[in-house]
């Protein structure tokens, strides 16, 4: 109903880690010549989704696969894509596997870490980490800052002696925030996002340009996933159906 109304309004959904700058740069990797396509990817998070799905729908009842899950999936389908198949493998104390099936081929893992060191999300230190495996490469996210790029080595199995061949070309980029002076880029308003979809948003309004990042069309697909993701209880469910 919101696209239907919109007609030449601009707007932006606050997907904040869509917009991290780590994600932006594993985005701008796999984007580069020379890395293949993306094959898989694992986001480790610790939730649970509720066990009654449809009486959460029906009765549309706040959760924290909603709350919060809703940014872990927007990160993974602004790597990723469309999503064609939901899964929900729920483990009965707590926690589960979300398979999601992209429409390109990738598989997507959402390992809902439910337990960790204590019994609170934020007990487990850190409490989330992305890896984005393709031809050429792996990316990993750790604790939303650390972005590492392993480009591996050259690997020769009856010859090789060192892991650190000569050279700049292999092994790993890592970027990371210095927090040794109180600069903008490491402050949290900057490393989680909220700076950037607010200056996307301006952007597009100033240009006069669609949002495309967090447009309502990619908010619909992500609240697709999150109700196929309630309904699934171990079976596939199709987005959009």
């Amino acid at each position: 109903e919101m696209i239907r109304r919109r007609r030449d309004r601009v707007s932006v959904v606050g997907f904040k880690k869509a917009f991290m700058p780590s994600v932006e740069k594993v985005v701008e990797i796999l984007s580069t010549a020379g890395f293949g396509q993306l094959r898989n990817m694992l986001a480790v998070y610790s939730m649970s989704i509720p066990a009654d799905g449809e009486r959460v729908l029906r009765e549309s009842e706040l959760n924290n696969w909603l709350a919060n899950g809703c940014h872990v999936l927007a990160l993974m389908m602004a790597v990723g894509g469309k999503v064609a198949g939901v899964t929900h493998h729920p483990c009965r104390p707590g926690g589960g596997i979300v398979v999601l099936e992209f429409a390109d081929g990738c598989l997507g893992n959402f390992h809902m870490a439910s337990g960790g060191t204590g019994a609170k999300p934020m007990d487990s230190q850190p409490l989330e980490r992305y890896s984005f495996y393709a031809d050429g490469c792996n990316i990993a996210i750790d604790n939303n800052h650390r972005v590492t790029l392993q480009r591996g080595i050259p690997f020769d199995y009856p010859e090789i002696t060192s892991y650190l061949p000569e050279g700049f070309d292999s092994g790993a980029i890592v970027w990371e925030p210095q927090n040794n002076v109180s600069t903008l880029e490491n402050k949290a308003l900057f490393t989680q996002g909220i700076y950037n979809e607010m200056r996307y948003f301006c952007d597009r309004v100033l240009t006069g340009e669609p949002a495309v990042k967090g447009s309502l069309e990619f908010a619909l697909e992500v609240m697709q996933v999150y109700e196929a993701g309630l309904l699934s209880d171990g079976a596939r469910v199709p987005v959009g159906s």
